[in-house]
């Protein structure tokens, strides 16, 4: 009996013990759990401020493309203009690419402008441009000139669906290349994402089939001549847009009105479609349109 006593007392204290072991277990979890959890919170807001800004920084300096198409470029270069427009894009935060001269192709404008999903901010097209007349089915008004001279055994479902034709230029009249029309536009599987498109041609905007065309697609202005223009006059207005529009950051109701007053006679005036986005500035594209577009 003593023994049983003296084993009962034993195990009490051990009991005690272990008591107190167990209270500073859990003590010990408790501060552990708090403080993962405190550190798990700051670990959260840290990486959600951290990403925060980045996206700030990233909407700040984001480069967005450009591309300069110059199918003039053999036949009537002006390599002191696309050096100027390229690096005025370039200074404003743009990544530009060139197609220039005979490699503005029916297949290099479909790979580089009408793929599947393009992401060109600003279009510039310096191009012969001329207005449609077909025989056959109505297919637009206003055609875009590619350099690549017209062969009746090439593209030919192209031709025979009406998205290509055969164009004279004004300035080539003993020459024939294919011609882009507002149904290949149309026709085409891209999406662009609220681009700008300036058409530097005759006639690119002397009817409205082929800025709706690119406005369906995704566009949000189209930019070009109401009628027939020389090319010198044509690449300095390109030239004052470049400067006034993107360097100046004027609105494309002022840098049209502009251009005309100092360009234009009463034979052609560089003209805007659709009218909505006149008042609207290169910095409010940027912050305000390109961001949030989804073509």
């Amino acid at each position: 009996m003593f023994r049983c006593g003296k084993n009962m007392k034993k195990s009490k204290k051990l009991t005690a013990a272990e008591k107190i072991r167990r209270e500073k277990r859990r003590r010990y979890i408790k501060i552990t759990l708090i403080s993962v959890i405190v550190i798990t919170v700051i670990a959260i807001g840290i990486s959600f401020k951290l990403q925060y800004s980045n996206n700030s920084v990233s909407n700040e300096n984001r480069r967005y493309k450009a591309i300069i198409i110059d199918g003039l470029y053999d036949s009537y270069p002006n390599d002191e203009l696309i050096h100027y427009i390229k690096d005025a894009l370039e200074r404003k935060g743009f990544t530009v690419d060139m197609l220039l001269g005979k490699n503005v192709t029916v297949d290099n404008l479909q790979f580089k402008l009408f793929n599947l999903i393009n992401d060109y901010r600003i279009i510039i097209l310096r191009v012969h441009g001329g207005i449609i007349k077909s025989q056959n089915n109505y297919v637009g008004r206003v055609g875009i000139f590619t350099s690549e001279p017209y062969d009746p055994n090439k593209h030919t479902d192209l031709l025979y669906m009406g998205f290509l034709g055969m164009g004279i230029p004004f300035a080539e009249p003993g020459k024939r290349y294919f011609v882009i029309t507002p149904l290949y536009v149309l026709s085409s599987n891209t999406r662009f994402q609220g681009s700008i498109i300036y058409v530097s041609s005759c006639y690119s905007l002397s009817a409205p089939d082929m800025a709706e065309a690119f406005i369906k697609k995704g566009a949000k202005v189209y930019i070009g001549w109401n009628n027939k223009v020389d090319i010198n006059t044509a690449d300095q207005a390109l030239k004052l847009f470049i400067k006034e529009f993107i360097e100046e950051n004027k609105t494309l109701c002022r840098v049209l009105y502009e251009i005309n007053y100092k360009l234009s006679t009463n034979n052609y005036l560089l003209d805007i479609y659709p009218k909505q986005y006149c008042n609207i500035t290169i910095e409010d594209f940027k912050d305000k349109i390109w961001p949030h577009s989804t073509g």
